[in-house]
């Protein structure tokens, strides 16, 4: 929010001070009187129409999730982060911030998922991963049709990757053969059956435990925006789970927009939000540095403050954790 109200310089947009007051009565309906507590209190100095796309954006996401997940702060925020930002880019298509969620079942993923879709109205398709899924269960395949004339065609069947929200749920059991389905659509917005491109631009959240049957390819790991880390829950935390669980039934969460009006937000913030020559060239001596560092033991440092595994190729000296 912070980052979103200091974007002072962004294209297209005039600027003037815009109140607390004035930014409630902007609210969406479901987040009426409950207002973001980072909004600056004295009032954020950016385009009205930036404090607008936050509130029935991001804001109201964030909103969502707080009525039904306990904790998963990190897990929240960079999913919400993936959903309206670009991700992974093609000269044709920009796509949405693929997401991957690491962590033991029963940590909130599925409702994460429910909220999208009922906040937003996505369609959600699910894809449950085992060893022996084929690309065709992900991609979709063609099937005979016989037409009442006693004609004969084939038709194809679009799989559940065709859905604007999809969850693939332990992708690392999916083989490394089935895994190379979703690298099309993730980067290029397309899928490519017999011979025929069919356009689909679905965002994607990807969940998996700690203990991986397949290694995920190195170009679908490419093509995720963020990988997180969940938190495992307190006793605070599970006390309060039992508590919501209790009201599950209670918690509708009305919808805000449409799948189309995320694309919309999602436009709106590439195009308006600057980002200075000083920043960039941070982020590529930053990345250079990354990429380039020795084997001292700092790197060893490192991935133990992050909990990496042996196994873990990240950060590894010699390896080259950052790409374009």
């Amino acid at each position: 929010m912070n980052m979103m109200m200091n974007s002072r310089h962004a294209r297209g947009s005039k600027h003037r001070i815009v109140s607390l007051e004035e930014a409630k009565k902007m609210l969406p309906e479901p987040c009426e009187g409950e207002m973001d507590r980072y909004f600056p209190v004295r009032g954020a100095t950016c385009g009205v129409e930036h404090i607008q796309n936050v509130l029935r954006g991001p804001y109201a996401f964030f909103h969502g999730c707080s009525k039904r997940i306990v904790s998963q702060r990190g897990m929240i925020s960079w999913s919400g982060i993936g959903l309206f930002a670009f991700g992974d880019r093609d000269p044709k298509h920009f796509g949405a911030g693929h997401t991957m969620l690491l962590g033991q079942p029963g940590s909130g993923k599925t409702l994460l998922a429910k909220t999208i879709e009922e906040r937003f109205q996505m369609e959600t398709k699910r894809i449950q991963g085992t060893i022996d899924l084929m690309p065709s269960d992900i991609i979709g395949t063609s099937v005979l049709d016989i037409e009442e004339n006693g004609r004969r065609s084939f038709k194809f069947v679009k799989g559940p990757i065709f859905g604007r929200y999809v969850i693939v749920d332990e992708i690392t059991r999916i083989s490394t053969r089935a895994q190379s389905a979703f690298l099309e659509a993730m980067s290029e917005g397309q899928v490519t059956w017999g011979g025929v491109t069919y356009q689909n631009d679905p965002f994607i959240v990807a969940t998996s435990n700690e203990e991986g049957v397949e290694k995920l390819l190195d170009a679908l790991s490419d093509r995720l925006m963020c990988q997180v880390r969940v938190q495992p829950f307190d006793r605070k935390d599970f006390t309060e789970i039992l508590h919501r669980t209790q009201d599950f039934q209670r918690i509708n969460l009305a919808p805000v927009c449409d799948h189309k009006t995320v694309a919309e937000i999602r436009q709106f913030f590439h195009d308006t939000v600057y980002v200075s020559d000083e920043i960039r060239d941070f982020i590529g001596h930053l990345a250079e540095t990354i990429n380039n560092i020795d084997g001292s033991g700092l790197l060893q440092q490192v991935r133990a403050r992050l909990g990496f595994t042996a196994d873990e190729e990240f950060l590894k000296p010699g390896s080259w954790p950052l790409s374009g």
